[in-house]
């Protein structure tokens, strides 16, 4: 076993742990602006928010692809 994946997947999970933190914020803040539709400015907020959550998503998705791949190496 590698010492260093051992240390590389600590690492994308705390990566992980933070991603996945922060699309539940920024999913919550940006819902919260869909009840405030009355003012201007939430608009391009609520976009904002949405390309924002999506790019988090696959940020979600790429590191438990890249942890995964950490696995295996460390199965061999």
């Amino acid at each position: 076993m590698s010492k260093r994946t051992e240390k590389e997947i600590a690492f994308y999970t705390e990566v992980l742990k933070l991603l996945v933190f922060l699309l539940v914020a920024t999913a919550g803040g940006t819902v919260g602006l869909l009840y405030k539709m009355q003012f201007p400015i939430s608009i391009p907020l609520i976009f904002f928010g949405a390309w924002l959550s999506f790019s988090l998503a696959i940020g979600i998705v790429w590191t438990t692809l890249k942890i995964r791949k950490k696995l295996e190496e460390l199965d061999e």
